[in-house]
């Protein structure tokens, strides 16, 4: 049990306080709210310390508070201690318990690895330090959370911004550091958002499967190098990754889907009526959309699909999503 000594405030010179981050939980924050606050108001919050010898001092919880006051260049911070005797497993559950706020997946990762490299009963994480941090009492899920704290440090970083689920980002855990690497650099660029993440993990790992190659050597074709070399937006670089992607994961479906838009470019469709198909076709339907804002334009939009209807073209299109149906 930790135990506090008699509570009166000390300051104490921030020069001596360590930079341990045993119970540095936090993947990345913005101090600039907090440095203002104490700009203007001062440490309303003591850190709690643990002496670590003569003139040096363990943050057990604070750590945002002392990083801000460094960035103000203040010379001492107030805090409270706890006794030396306290072991590693009960710091990091006096900060959990000080914190009591919501963690995302990675740093999920990360307290559950610090208490295993403290020795913590993997039977006590479970049972006691699971629910803590908004996790059920399993096995499993222990073991998930662990190999996420192994994956490389920058790719959780770009996970954790992202805020990727870990349900998305464990297809990784059995990739190669390298193939970590390389997806880290391709999001760290993109930035897309988690379904678009998820698309280019499960594709990529799919093509790897596929080809027998590593994800690596997908992510490092010639095509995927010049997408990212060109100067356009995020936005563009996805869709061309993701159209490349997918016509090397389905090829006879990417041959069928380009053959698709060029059926539908031949029909004689009217301006305001547009063909929409999904970029799958997984449900195998061709939708209309038709633009209208008289009587008369619904009659004869009506006579151009009637006409467009009985074309060989329509015949053709048809055809096509027949043939998916068997792809």
């Amino acid at each position: 049990m930790i135990r506090f000594l008699p509570k009166n405030i000390q300051w104490v010179p921030i020069a001596q306080i360590s930079n341990d981050n045993l119970t540095l939980f936090t993947q990345t924050y913005d101090s600039s709210a907090l440095t203002q606050s104490i700009k203007e108001l001062g440490i309303a919050n003591p850190l709690i310390l643990k002496t670590l010898g003569e003139d040096k001092f363990q943050i057990v919880c604070g750590h945002r508070r002392a990083y801000a006051a460094k960035e103000l260049s203040l010379e001492t911070i107030p805090a409270w201690f706890i006794s030396e005797n306290s072991s590693e497993t009960e710091l990091i559950r006096l900060n959990l318990i000080e914190n009591n706020r919501t963690y995302g997946d990675i740093e999920r990762g990360g307290i559950i690895a610090k208490l295993v490299d403290c020795e913590t009963p993997e039977s006590s994480i479970i049972k006691e330090y699971m629910p803590m941090i908004g996790l059920e009492r399993s096995k499993n899920l222990f073991d998930q959370y662990l190999r996420s704290s192994q994956l490389e440090e920058d790719l959780q970083e770009v996970f954790h911004q992202l805020n990727v689920p870990i349900r998305t980002y464990n297809i990784c855990f059995s990739w190669t550091p390298n193939g970590q690497r390389a997806i880290r650099d391709v999001l760290a660029k993109l930035k897309p958002g988690v379904n678009k993440v998820r698309f280019l993990l499960e594709t990529i790992d799919e093509i790897a499967h596929k080809e027998a190659i590593t994800p690596e050597n997908v992510l490092s074709s010639e095509e995927i190098s010049k997408f990212l070399e060109f100067g356009e937006t995020a936005g563009i670089i996805f869709d061309k990754t993701q159209e490349y992607l997918f016509k090397r994961r389905f090829p006879e479906l990417g041959q069928l889907k380009t053959n698709v838009i060029l059926a539908k470019d031949k029909l004689k469709l009217s301006d305001q009526i547009k063909i929409k198909t999904s970029d799958s076709f997984e449900n195998g339907e061709i939708r209309l959309e038709i633009k209208f804002s008289k009587l008369e334009e619904i009659l004869n939009y009506s006579n151009n699909l009637a006409e467009v209807a009985k074309s060989e073209e329509m015949e053709a299109l048809i055809h096509l999503f027949k043939l998916m149906e068997r792809t």
